[in-house]
């Protein structure tokens, strides 16, 4: 933060101040409201770069700022929170047991929503759940993961929101992924009402045109059940998915702040590495036993030495296998190394007079791999792969957990990560 600049200003009631990130705010006096949370003297916030804060004096307050350039500050003389915003509240608290979705295209302040109803309604002594399925953009939880945090408190952001648990997906993006986005989205809200909330909210990602997504949020509001819809557009971009979903009669719509800030593909990215970052902190090389852990989303783990194959592909190609998987129609050959375009085309082209499908995989184009680690049905954090040694029966990862925390549970996801833990390529669904 020593790179910001820092300044002290003061915020008269009736005039209001957006605060981009990155930046930090401390109210050195006064209250002050941020997405429905009384902000109390001496309390602090950090902004994550590119996303936004409305500060909504209370009373007159002086607040400290340390922010990347003096045009991440902006006064202006409205209410960024919308009138309809608090309508949204007085809904929700005339129904018992509620959960409701909120549905809109990307950028339009759908999670801004979210959390100022869930602080809203807490501090009128709620218990909330908050389902977070918008994979790519995840404010709970890591990226590509659904992820639930439970509130008994008010919070200025989503980084004080604790994870309760989180179903993970492995992926930016739905396409792919819709069966465990759906399933995933149920397991979450089942374990919040388990978990004694009042109510739920759900926020969806903004993956609103195209068959795809027509899919997705039919089967997610059918297998969700809720009992409110809102819906944030700037125009009319949700009008044909709700056409499409029939649901036009239940949707409340609520108005888009004027002062949502657009992201853009960079800064989402961006937010995506912060978010990474928070999550692969004090990394430790970990070795596990694949008899003894379940290795799930890949047929690695199944491969075994087939000596007929091993034999016939060495004589072919002078080339190791480090595993085999095959079924009446399909065969997966897995090699340390990738293998140049005369062997690859010698090798497929004399299996496929067998097999109607035959994959190589190499084993250094999934280094890196992003996956999820849980203790039983417990998310208990994110690694990368190091390394798959089927014969040795053995998966070494990297990963940060939480000490005594038991892992007996990998998922393999879909996007390669560098040292860095930027994100370098993706495999397909069903690659491995």
């Amino acid at each position: 933060m020593s790179e910001l600049i820092k300044e002290d200003v003061e915020l008269k009631t009736g005039t209001y101040l957006l605060v981009r990130g990155p930046a930090y705010i401390k109210l050195k006096c006064g209250k002050a409201d941020i997405f429905g949370a009384v902000m109390e003297e001496g309390r602090s916030l950090t902004v994550v770069s590119g996303r936004q804060v409305p500060i909504r004096p209370v009373e007159d307050s002086l607040l400290e700022l340390r922010v990347g350039s003096r045009d991440s500050i902006q006064f202006i003389n409205e209410d960024p929170v919308p009138r309809s915003w608090d309508e949204a509240v007085n809904m929700l608290m005339s129904t018992k047991r509620f959960i409701s979705v909120v549905l809109g295209d990307v950028d339009v302040g759908k999670s801004s929503f979210i959390l100022y109803l869930a602080n809203r309604l807490v501090s009128e002594r709620y218990k909330i759940g908050i389902i977070d399925c918008d994979i790519g953009q995840s404010d709970i939880g890591p990226p590509g993961t659904i992820g639930l945090s439970i509130l008994d408190n008010p919070i200025y952001s989503y980084s004080d929101a604790e994870l309760f648990n989180a179903y993970f997906i492995g992926d930016k993006t739905p396409t792919g992924h819709l069966l465990p986005i759906v399933l995933g989205s149920r397991k979450m809200l089942e374990e919040a009402f388990d978990a004694g909330v009042d109510g739920v909210l759900v926020n969806t990602t903004g993956f609103i045109y195209g068959g795809v997504a027509r899919a997705l949020k039919l089967y997610k509001i059918e297998v969700l059940k809720p009992t409110h819809i809102f819906g944030l557009q700037y125009r009319h971009e949700l009008e044909p998915l709700i056409r499409f979903l029939g649901i036009r009669d239940i949707v409340r719509f609520v108005d888009v702040s004027k002062y949502i800030s657009r992201k853009g593909l960079g800064a989402r990215k961006i937010f995506r590495r912060l978010k990474m970052g928070e999550y692969f902190r004090d990394i430790k090389i970990l070795t596990f036993d694949l008899n003894k852990v379940r290795v799930e989303n890949t047929i690695l783990p199944a491969m075994i030495k087939v000596k007929y194959i091993d034999d016939l592909v060495y004589n072919l190609i002078s080339k190791k296998v480090d595993g085999v998987y095959l079924d009446r129609d399909s065969i997966y050959i897995l090699f340390k190394d990738a293998l140049d375009k005369s062997r690859l085309i010698k090798l497929i082209s004399k299996f496929k007079e067998e097999f109607k499908e035959v994959k190589i995989i190499s084993l250094n184009k999934i280094r890196g791999l992003y996956l999820g680690l849980y203790n039983d049905s417990k998310f208990a954090g994110v690694g990368v792969l190091e390394n798959i040694d089927i014969r040795k029966r053995k998966i070494t990862i990297k990963a940060s957990i939480n000490p005594g925390m038991k892992i007996n549970r990998i998922l393999f996801g879909y996007l390669i990560l560098d040292d860095d833990y930027n994100e370098v390529s993706r495999l397909s669904p069903g690659y491995i």
